[in-house]
């Protein structure tokens, strides 16, 4: 591997993978093998995420901070993704645009005789439709806009999707949603999005709402819904309670999607983030006992009745609108155990207390969304505890791995793990009564 000026910098083998979340050798690499726009100085770098990926078994995110002397400071991101398509092509020269969708573009790297690649989202092989769906001057027309829009990223996950949003610049709560997809997904997003919007409208009972599917772009492999708008007083009052009964309503639409997730499925996300944070940290990330327990359990798991699921419910999914709550992001739609989406909404609950110092509050806040989703749930008062018992100690786990992984999360990734520890040693009976009763 060569760099801009032709010197050969060094190469990172896959076999020592653990390099790549070391924050001092990646800073090396990318100084040795990127040039930098004139005057622009690489300070500081992130790990924001490492997930996995069927080849080579991870892609990364990282955080860069670069300073100018005259434009001060700016944050942007580059990303590592297991090179499928066998990209070849060089472009080491990065570009910074501090008021772009991505701060970072224009580089494109293979990395480890080709089996990585290192690049930014408009360098994406998989997606290759972002430089244009982030032209404002092209998507103004595409998406019938009477406003030229200002182009942001929501969010991106390489290979896979990307999120923007085309706001109005004089009226910024104006705006519509495009999803940028790389699968079957977007066949089926927008019949999903129609279908739970009118069922929630008809028997939620309260005004509980999910993006409008407003056209789709098969080119572009983009779905674009219209945009929701927050109250100015978006914070977590109200929260737990309005969770509950989305989920409870969520949970009694039937015949929405067809594909199935379960506890099979469940375990074997776990363990493929196990082997990545076992691989990448080179040693056990979780107790040995406690990796045990979730094998023996869901060897052991009751039959249930199958329904639909979020499949990825928890409180960043749910926005707080002039005309009641909305929940957003459908698009992992499934069927399966009612357990698996409460199991997830309360450790990522749970997490976000560990973070704030809060474990305590957000204890009661998780009792206050069960019982919420209990009191709207059709007559029956109870969970199955072995279930719930189940999904939420390997739900806790999931996001505990995750975690581990990030910059400066670490101490708190180890904090979530015993927690989930902690219930998997009680009985189930005692499990659920700490869950629905929990003690300071």
């Amino acid at each position: 591997m060569n760099d801009a000026h032709g010197q050969s910098t060094q190469r990172i083998s896959l076999d020592d993978a653990a390099r790549w979340v070391s924050r001092k050798k990646m800073i090396d690499l990318i100084r040795g093998s990127v040039q930098m726009p004139d005057k622009w100085q690489l300070v500081e770098l992130s790990i924001l995420r490492v997930f996995p990926a069927k080849h080579p078994a991870f892609g990364a995110q990282y955080g860069l901070l670069l300073r100018h002397p005259r434009h001060g400071t700016v944050q942007g991101s580059l990303y590592l993704s297991p090179n499928s398509k066998g990209i070849r092509r060089k472009s080491t020269r990065l570009k910074v645009a501090a008021h772009s969708a991505f701060v970072l573009t224009g580089l494109a790297l293979p990395m480890d005789d080709g089996d990585l690649f290192l690049h930014t989202p408009d360098q994406d092989p998989q997606l290759p439709s972002l430089r244009i769906a982030t032209s404002a001057r092209i998507m103004t027309r595409r998406l019938k806009l009477d406003y030229s829009p200002r182009c942001a990223c929501l969010s991106y996950r390489p290979g896979r999707r990307c999120t923007l949003a085309y706001i109005d610049g004089r009226r910024p709560g104006r705006f519509v949603v495009g999803k940028v997809f790389n699968n079957g997904v977007y066949d089926t997003t927008p019949a999903i999005h129609r279908r739970v919007r009118v069922e929630l409208r008809n028997g939620a009972g309260r005004a509980f709402d999910v993006p409008r599917p407003l056209l789709s772009l098969a080119d572009l492999r983009m779905v674009v819904f219209s945009g929701l708008r927050a109250t100015e007083s978006t914070g977590r009052v109200g929260l737990p309670d309005a969770a509950g009964q989305i989920l409870a309503a969520l949970h009694k639409i039937k015949g929405v999607s067809g594909r199935h997730f379960d506890h099979k499925a469940e375990a074997h996300t776990v363990e493929r983030w196990f082997t990545l944070v076992e691989r990448l940290r080179q040693s056990s990330p979780m107790p040995q006992r406690l990796r045990a327990w979730l094998q023996r359990a869901g060897r052991k798991l009751p039959q249930t009745r199958r329904v639909f699921l979020h499949r990825d419910f928890y409180d960043s999914q749910l926005i707080a609108t002039h005309r009641g709550w909305a929940v957003v992001d459908l698009d992992t739609a499934c069927v399966g155990d009612r357990e698996l989406d409460i199991a997830n909404f309360i450790s990522h609950h749970l997490w976000a207390g560990i973070q704030t110092q809060s474990l305590g509050v957000a204890r009661r806040e998780s009792a206050a969304f069960l019982e919420a989703y209990l009191q709207k749930k059709g007559g029956v008062h109870r969970l199955n505890a072995r279930r719930l018992q189940y999904y939420l100690v390997g739900s806790l786990v999931r996001v505990s791995l995750i975690h581990s992984l990030r910059t400066g999360q670490e101490i708190a990734a180890k904090k979530l793990m015993n927690v989930a520890e902690g219930l998997s040693m009680s009985s189930a009976r005692r499990f659920y009564q700490k869950i629905i009763s929990p003690k300071e």
